[in-house]
């Protein structure tokens, strides 16, 4: 089974990364997507374990099921339809603590015969392009919430 596999630094604390990821219909700024809809709340949490979300694009829809959900720390999600591949399964996973966290994000499929060098790339360029524009929403999310005597230092740290 092809596997993608990222691992990036996030300059926020995990509890931000988390709030990022777990708000379904603010997918849109990082997603691709143009609407996220929940069709099914999770069982125990809202956005938790049993959720079922609907990701609307250019593309057409694709439905996941959230299968691991574990505040702060990490998400699964499996692909239930509109997925070019069978067994679509994505892992995320935080670690770290105050305004650094370290963000793994998994994803595996198995890709349909005769498109798998295809289907791989195109789901590896989108897996990749999405983890960096979230990325960039949760640091500018945390910047956005610094005093800004903390924000004017990290810019004259950055022109240096």
């Amino acid at each position: 089974m092809p596997t993608h596999h990222i691992v990036k630094e996030v300059h926020a604390s995990p509890a931000i990364v988390w709030e990022v990821l777990a708000d379904y219909p603010g997918m849109t700024r990082w997603a691709g997507a143009w609407s996220v809809e929940i069709e099914r709340a999770g069982t125990d949490l809202p956005n938790g374990v049993g959720t079922i979300r609907a990701l609307r694009s250019w593309h057409g829809t694709i439905r996941e099921e959230i299968t691991g959900f574990d505040p702060d720390r990490r998400m699964a999600y499996r692909g239930l339809s509109g997925v070019p591949a069978r067994d679509y399964r994505g892992v995320i996973e935080l670690s770290g603590h105050d305004d650094s966290t370290l963000l793994s994000w998994s994803v595996g499929f198995e890709p349909r015969r005769f498109t798998r060098v295809v289907v791989s790339f195109v789901i590896q360029r989108m897996v990749s392009s999405g983890v960096n524009r979230f990325v960039d929403v949760v640091e500018a999310t945390a910047s956005s919430r610094r005093p800004l005597s903390s924000r004017r230092r990290d810019e004259d740290r950055s022109r240096r």
